[in-house]
Formats: C-alpha cells, sequence, structure tokens
C-alpha cells in the first residue's frame, strides 16, 4: 500500500473514532433526559408508578411460573 492510502486509513479511523465518542455522548445524555422524566413522573403519580411496576411483577410471576 501507499503511504497516502495509509494516511487516509488513518484519518477514517480517526473520523470513526471520533464519530463514536460523540455518539456515546448524546446516548449518556439522551439516558439522563429519560431517567430525569421517570422520576419526575414517579414523583407526580406514585401510586400509578406502584400500580404499573405491581402489575409488570404480577404478569411476569404467571409467566415464569407455567415454565
Amino acid at each position: 500500500m501507499s503511504e497516502i492510502e495509509n494516511g487516509t486509513r488513518s484519518e477514517e479511523k480517526g473520523n470513526v473514532a471520533a464519530t463514536q465518542v460523540e455518539e456515546k455522548e448524546g446516548m449518556k445524555e439522551l439516558m439522563c433526559s429519560v431517567k430525569a422524566c421517570v422520576v419526575e413522573s414517579i414523583e407526580r403519580n406514585p401510586y400509578q408508578a406502584l400500580a404499573i411496576a405491581a402489575g409488570i411483577g404480577f404478569v411476569a410471576g404467571l409467566i415464569l411460573k407455567r415454565r
């Protein structure tokens, strides 16, 4: 391979790495936003959140009991 091809590949790898870092940071921000929304929803409607959790647990118990 020539030096030009090697240089181009190095730049591509650098661009991919930079894009991955940016995407990772974006996902961290998104997860923090989702977490904040979930916490806020639970704080506004604690009984509804409790009922949903109990329902999920009940259904999971039924599914696991059948196995």
